[in-house]
């Protein structure tokens, strides 16, 4: 994993290449893995707003428990020390966990009127905290960053696997998978968009990833050349 530093040069090159080009920078919603000292100071300095789930640190599960134990408001404020002694102020928004529901020895996710957790699980696994600095923001918001987890894993799983170490090799395997992923996306959503609702709730895509690479790949057997039948030799004249 790169360290800290290299993590948040990355989270400042972005925001400063989309106001380059005249874009907007709204908030920023990053994975746990960006919840650190330095990426959160870049975000502060650079005046952009941020939404970061907080890892489970002792910090952050001790203020979950309190939550949870009527010591503590759902909006509180904390901060984030690192090993050389830097301090970040954050705003701490604790939130109950998406809506699981119990199947055999574990949950899947599903839109119940209640939660079902374990009682003997730990206040944690019931309770989420997020870190902001918008006090007023509406958590609710993260869970719409799904569908960009949702594309990788799409693009990954039409990703042809080789163990070559040529770039291009490589490279064009990559763009394969995102020619396949867009090739079916695009039909998706020109279909969600006469229907008028969003592609994610207008029902199952038109067609699946898979069926998709089959459609590709029997246009590739289809379409490539044949090679042409050998004649047979004129038969010899007779003697």
């Amino acid at each position: 994993m790169p360290a800290p530093e290299q993590v948040a040069d990355c989270v400042r090159t972005l925001p400063a290449a989309c106001r380059d080009t005249g874009a907007g920078v709204g908030t920023v919603m990053a994975d746990r893995e960006f919840f650190s000292t330095a990426v959160l100071q870049t975000l502060v300095d650079m005046n952009i707003k941020y939404l970061v789930p907080c890892r489970n640190t002792p910090a952050v599960t001790e203020a979950i428990g309190e939550f949870a134990g009527g010591k503590r408001d759902a909006v509180s404020d904390m901060h984030i020390t690192d090993g050389g002694g830097n301090r970040v102020p954050y705003t701490a928004i604790i939130t109950e966990r998406r809506r699981r529901r119990k199947k055999g020895a574990s949950y899947e996710d599903a839109d119940l009127d209640r939660f079902d957790h374990d009682p003997e699980e730990p206040p944690h696994k019931k309770y989420i905290a997020f870190a902001t600095n918008d006090p007023g923001i509406d958590v609710g918001e993260y869970s719409g960053r799904r569908g960009i987890e949702t594309g990788y894993r799409m693009i990954e799983s039409a990703r042809p696997r080789t163990r070559s170490k040529s770039p291009e090799v490589r490279a064009f395997c990559f763009v394969y998978a995102v020619l396949m992923y867009n090739a079916r996306a695009v039909p998706n959503m020109l279909r969600a968009a006469r229907g008028g609702q969003p592609a994610s709730r207008y029902g199952a895509p038109p067609m699946t990833q898979r069926d998709m690479t089959m459609c590709i790949l029997f246009f590739i057997m289809f379409a490539a050349p044949r090679p042409e039948r050998r004649q047979k030799p004129p038969p010899l004249p007779a003697a």
